[in-house]
């Protein structure tokens, strides 16, 4: 039994209003599923998955806020590109109710998760009918978390 399942992807395209730093074209505008990835050996590690009914674009504008206010979690992109999970900031659970955190780490958190949107490649498919269910899930944006680095290794290709 084969449990493979081979979709065809259309990518890397830039992270919004990254394109001249990565030299990467600009995502398309449509609704579909998406990928964030870094470049990782000779090809690319997933680091994300996500779906929206709306234009890539807008989506993309909201994930950008929640990075800037330290929602989601950044990680240290050149440990990434090793195969290494670092964080630099948890974001998330942990973060909304640390927010102190944040606001002192605020420019070194901000510059790592412009570096990390800058180095993701972003990879999209739309499914079969074109567009997917209409609907926003805008999430709240609040977050923060202690100074410490939480590492994992990603393993090597055989």
């Amino acid at each position: 039994m084969n449990d493979e399942l081979n979709l065809p992807w259309s990518g890397p395209y830039s992270w919004p209003d990254y394109e001249a730093t990565n030299g990467l074209p600009v995502l398309p505008t449509f609704p579909g599923v998406y990928l964030w990835t870094a470049k990782y050996e000779s090809g690319y590690l997933i680091y994300c998955a996500g779906i929206t009914g709306r234009p890539f674009r807008k989506r993309f504008e909201e994930h950008t806020e929640c990075y800037l206010a330290g929602c989601y979690t950044v990680l240290d992109i050149a440990a990434l590109q090793q195969g290494q999970r670092c964080e630099v900031w948890h974001g998330w659970g942990y973060a909304r109710s640390h927010r102190e955190q944040f606001a002192e780490r605020q420019s070194e958190i901000v510059a790592a998760a412009k570096l990390q949107m800058a180095a993701f490649a972003c990879s999209w498919r739309m499914s079969s009918t074109g567009g997917f269910a209409s609907g926003s899930r805008r999430q709240s944006c609040t977050a923060s978390m202690p100074h410490r680095r939480r590492c994992a290794t990603y393993p090597t290709a055989a």
